[in-house]
């Protein structure tokens, strides 16, 4: 991805002087920093060469061989290209049998069944924030329950989407479990919703049934759906497990999240989803919103 500052400073003289002819822009990509990838860019373009560099940044297991042993995922997208069945234009929100696939997935040892109806593919779990900042932003004032520490991009996010960002603290000597108490502080009649990411990026924690259980309680005293971020899902250890927050869905409705980046080691295939969680049908107008978006952005991808 692109450096996110995309004009030196020889040229800040020109920036100026063409700002004012050009075409107005979206004020928020010009202040927030957008993309990970770019920010760390920006940060390698001021590295001291007289230095070594240990790097800490975006990180991606598959380019390392030893944990290519036993894939045969190259193998079966070879033998679908070669196919000839997967060339043409796609259904907008998946091919059936992949939102299928991806349904079964995630209804292992949940409560309530996740349907392929239910599921929505996206060009990885990045899109899958984006749109869901996007639909959720009902208007003047929305803002979104996020982690701190967290994943930069929900910030980022909610920034472009005219959402606050609103910041709940994960408590180190509490194995970085969240406080309840704390949630229901910070939201009022203007949350749109909840971020949960389990397991936790940055800090690695796969939260409990009982937490989560008491996180689904409190998303439901204060009438908002749960966002979960489980695109580390299943990647557990030491012993731990992971409980998908899909198992409370009969408590507060969940949106959960999920990629194959991480857990199969393919971020560059960009295959993302989000999938609905709603027993009792709470985010029909949800739904509804994406349905219409992402028609809208596979018609013009279509027709341009």
């Amino acid at each position: 991805m692109a450096p996110t500052k995309q004009i030196s400073a020889n040229n800040s003289t020109y920036s100026s002087q063409t700002q004012s002819s050009a075409g107005k822009s979206n004020s928020h990509i010009n202040k927030q920093k957008t993309s990970i990838r770019g920010l760390v860019a920006e940060l390698l373009s001021c590295v001291n060469p007289d230095k070594p560099l240990v790097s800490l940044a975006v990180g991606d297991a598959s380019v390392y061989p030893c944990f290519h042993q036993g894939q045969d995922a190259i193998k079966i997208l070879s033998d679908s290209n070669s196919s000839g069945e997967f060339i043409s234009y796609a259904p907008s929100f998946g091919l059936p049998r992949v939102r299928r696939a991806v349904a079964e997935y995630l209804s292992w040892g949940v409560r309530h069944g996740i349907k392929e109806e239910d599921v929505y593919l996206m060009v990885g779990g990045t899109q899958a924030i984006q749109v869901c900042t996007t639909v959720l932003a009902t208007g003047r004032g929305a803002n979104l329950l996020i982690p701190r520490p967290g994943f930069p991009l929900y910030e980022a996010k909610c920034c472009l989407s005219g959402v606050e960002p609103r910041f709940y603290d994960l408590l180190p000597e509490k194995n970085w479990e969240l406080d309840p108490a704390q949630l229901r502080a910070l939201a009022d009649h203007n949350t749109v919703g909840l971020v949960l990411i389990s397991p936790n990026n940055p800090c690695g924690v796969a939260y409990s049934s009982s937490h989560l259980l008491q996180i689904a309680e409190t998303a439901r005293d204060l009438n908002i759906p749960i966002i979960a971020d489980e695109v580390y899902g299943h990647m557990v250890f030491g012993g731990g497990k992971f409980v998908p927050m899909a198992s409370f869905a009969h408590i507060a409705p969940v949106i959960t999240i999920g990629s194959l980046s991480k857990r199969w080691m393919v971020p560059g295939w960009r295959i993302g989803w989000l999938a609905f969680v709603d027993p009792y049908g709470s985010l029909k107008q949800v739904c509804f919103l994406i349905f219409f978006l992402w028609s809208l952005i596979h018609y013009t991808i279509r027709h341009n």
